[in-house]
C-alpha cells in the first residue's frame, strides 16, 4: 500500500513535469568540469550557494536532474556523467574506480560524435593520474572532493547530459540494462521486468548519508520461497514501479515542506490533489504555526460544514492524504507508521488534539498553541544526556495526534516525572497533562481555574498553591520554599505530608498584615470545607489522581499571577 501510493504520487508529479523522468534523477552536485573538446580541464565551476543556518553559513550543493543515479551497494561502479572525484580523477590513487568510470564512459559514448560526447571520451583517453597535482583548480576543492562532493561534466556552458545526441545514447544504453527476469509486479500487477536491486532513499534523519533502503535481502536467511541470492525477487517490484516510489519518496524527503522532523522520526506527508496547498496548510498546523485561537475556532468551524479552508484557499475535505514515518535501522529504514486519511480527517484530528492541549496560558507565554516538537521537549529531563525524546514514544504521539486515538500512556508518564522531579510545573507540560486526562480518561477539565470542582486531589492542589503563596509573602526572597522541599511528596503522598504543611502555614500566618491574614485563611477554609471528611483515599496516588493534582496547583497558581497582572495594569 505504501509503495503504491507513493507511485501514484510519481506520476502525478510526472505528469505536472515536476518530478525526474524514467532513467533519471535528482543529485546534490557541487561542482560543475567544464572540458574543452580535446578533453582538458578548462575550469571548474562552483554550483553551491550560501544558506544561512543560524549564525554559521553553509554552502549547499546545487540539486539538478542528472541520469539515474546507481545504487552502490558493494564492488565498484560508477555513474554517468556525474561522479566523485575517486571515479572521475582517480583521486587518493583509486586508479581501480577511474577504470571503471573510463569503460562506462567509452561503452555508452562509443557511436557518439558530438562536440560534448568527444570532449569527454577525450577526458577520459588523455587524463594522467599522475599530473592531478599540476592541476591548480582541483587543489582548491581538495577537501570538498575528498569528501565525495560530486561533479557534473560541462561544455561550454551546458552539463553533458543535455545534449541531445549524449541523451539518446543514455536512453538506448539504459534500455539494454533492463533486467532478464521477468515476473508480476507486486506494485502494477503488470508482467514486467523485476529490478534486483531498488535505489537508495536520502533524506532520512541519522540513517547513512549515501541513503538507506526500504527494500532489500541480503542474506539467504531473509530469503524464501526456493529464491536464494536472487535479492529482489523475494519482493518482486518491476523495474518501473522502483524507480518510481524511489524517485517520489526521495522527491518528497528533499523538500522541506514536506517533511517534519520528531525525535529521530521522519515524517513525510502528502495529498493527491493540490499537493502544495494542502501540504503548507498542514505543516502550519504542525508547527501550531500562527494558528491563533480565532483561526483553529473557524477551522474546526468549517470542518464541521465539510469544509476546510487555510489562508483563504478552500481545501477539498475528501482529499487523500499520506503521512509516513520512516525512522534509521542501520543501512536499511524501519516504516514506523504510514496512515491514508481524506486531507478533513486529518485536520479535524490535529485541531481536536489543540482544543485538548487548552489550557490557561503562563503570563509570559504568546503562542496560542504548542507544536509537536515542544510537547517532545517537554518530556525530557533538563539534566538527561539523550537531548531527544523517545523514538517510539514520538512515533505514538504523532500518529496519536493524526488519527485522534488516545495519548501514549508514555507522554503522560514522562511529563509526570519530569513535573516531580524539577518541581516545576510549566505551561506546556499542564497541557500536556490536561490533554492526556481529558483524551484517555474522559475526564472533563476547564481551562482555567475550576472553582466548582470537587475532585479532592485537585483541591489538594490548590491547597498547595495557596500554602506556597503564604510563605513568599511572609518570607519572601527565600532560596527553598515548600515547593522545592516537599512538592514531591505532597503529589504522591499528600494525606501524609499535607497536616504538616498546614502547620507550617499557620506560623507563616502569624507574619502578615491583619487583612493577608484574614485573606488567607478564607481561602484556606473555603477550600477545605470542598474536602469530604468521609472520602476514601489512598496512601499513594496514582498517576491520574497525580495528574489532577498537578493541574490543581497550576491553575491556582495561574489564578494568583493573573490577579497580580490585574492590579499592576491598573
Amino acid at each position: 500500500m505504501i509503495l503504491a501510493a507513493l507511485v501514484k504520487r510519481y506520476e502525478n508529479q510526472a505528469a505536472e513535469g515536476k518530478i525526474p523522468r524514467q532513467g533519471w534523477s535528482k543529485a546534490k552536485v557541487a561542482f560543475g568540469l567544464r572540458l574543452s573538446e580535446s578533453g582538458t580541464i578548462e575550469g571548474i565551476v562552483d554550483l553551491r550557494t550560501e544558506v544561512q543556518s543560524g549564525k554559521r553559513t553553509l554552502l549547499i550543493a546545487k540539486d539538478i536532474e542528472v541520469p539515474e543515479q546507481v545504487k552502490k551497494s558493494s564492488g565498484l561502479v560508477s555513474n554517468f556523467l556525474c561522479e566523485n572525484a575517486k571515479y572521475l580523477f582517480g583521486l587518493d590513487d583509486n586508479i581501480k574506480c577511474f577504470e571503471v568510470a573510463r569503460k562506462l564512459h567509452q561503452d555508452i559514448l562509443s557511436d557518439c560524435n558530438s562536440p560534448t560526447a568527444t570532449a569527454v571520451k577525450n577526458f577520459f583517453e588523455k587524463w594522467n593520474l599522475a599530473e592531478q597535482e599540476n592541476y591548480h583548480q582541483l587543489q582548491c576543492y581538495t577537501g570538498e572532493l575528498k569528501k565525495g562532493a560530486l561533479l557534473a561534466f560541462m561544455y561550454d556552458e551546458n552539463f553533458a547530459f543535455e545534449d541531445e545526441e549524449i541523451k539518446s545514447a543514455w536512453e538506448k544504453y539504459r534500455r539494454n540494462q533492463t533486467s532478464s527476469l521477468i515476473m508480476q509486479c507486486l506494485i502494477t500487477g503488470e508482467i514486467s521486468p523485476i529490478a534486483r536491486l531498488h535505489p537508495s532513499i536520502k533524506g532520512v534523519k541519522n540513517a547513512q548519508s549515501s541513503g538507506a533502503s526500504i527494500i532489500s535481502f541480503n542474506a539467504n536467511a531473509f530469503e524464501s520461497y526456493g529464491r536464494a541470492g536472487e535479492q529482489g525477487l523475494n519482493a518482486p517490484v518491476s523495474e518501473y514501479a522502483t524507480f518510481a516510489y524511489t524517485t517520489a519518496l526521495n522527491d518528497l524527503l528533499s523538500d522541506s515542506t514536506h517533511v517534519k522532523y520528531f525525535g529521530d522520526m521522519t515524517v513525510a506527508y502528502w495529498a493527491e490533489e493540490n499537493s502544495d496547498a494542502c501540504q503548507n496548510a498542514f505543516s502550519d498546523f504542525l508547527e501550531a504555526k500562527e494558528l491563533s485561537d480565532k483561526t483553529l475556532n473557524a477551522i474546526i468551524e468549517g470542518i464541521q460544514k465539510h469544509n476546510v479552508n487555510y489562508d483563504g484557499v478552500d481545501l477539498n475535505f475528501d482529499n487523500p492524504f499520506y503521512i509516513l514515518g520512516l525512522s534509521p535501522n542501520s543501512a536499511r529504514l524501519s516504516i514506523r507508521f504510514f496512515l491514508r486519511k481524506t486531507f478533513g480527517e486529518v485536520i479535524k484530528n490535529i485541531a481536536k488534539h489543540y482544543a485538548d492541549l487548552k489550557i490557561i496560558k503562563s503570563y509570559f507565554t504568546k503562542s496560542d498553541n504548542i507544536p509537536l516538537w515542544q510537547i517532545l521537549a517537554a518530556t525530557i529531563p533538563p539534566h538527561a544526556k539523550e537531548k531527544s525524546a523517545s523514538p517510539l514514544m514520538a512515533g505514538a504521539l504523532v500518529q496519536a495526534v493524526m488519527t485522534g486515538q488516545n495519548y501514549p500512556e508514555s507522554l503522560f508518564q514522562n511529563v509526570l516525572h519530569r513535573t516531580k522531579f524539577t518541581h516545576e510545573v510549566t505551561y506546556e507540560q499542564a497541557a500536556i497533562i490536561k490533554a492526556y486526562l481529558t483524551r484517555n480518561k474522559r475526564r472533563i477539565i476547564s481551562m482555567a481555574l475550576d472553582e466548582n470542582s470537587t475532585d479532592k486531589n485537585y483541591i489538594l492542589g490548590r491547597i498547595f498553591s495557596v500554602f506556597e503563596d503564604i510563605q513568599n509573602k511572609a518570607n519572601p526572597g527565600l532560596n527553598a520554599t515548600i515547593k522545592d522541599k516537599y512538592f514531591n511528596a505532597a503529589c504522591t503522598t499528600p494525606d501524609r505530608i499535607f497536616p504538616n504543611l498546614h502547620q507550617l502555614s499557620i506560623h507563616h500566618l502569624k507574619k502578615l498584615e491583619t487583612g493577608q491574614k484574614i485573606y488567607f485563611e478564607k481561602k484556606i477554609g473555603s477550600l477545605m470545607e470542598k474536602l469530604s471528611p468521609n472520602e476514601e483515599s489512598s496512601s499513594i496516588l496514582t498517576p491520574e489522581e497525580q495528574g489532577m493534582f498537578i493541574l490543581g496547583y497550576y491553575h491556582q497558581t495561574r489564578e494568583r499571577y493573573k490577579s497580580k497582572e490585574e492590579r499592576e495594569n491598573d
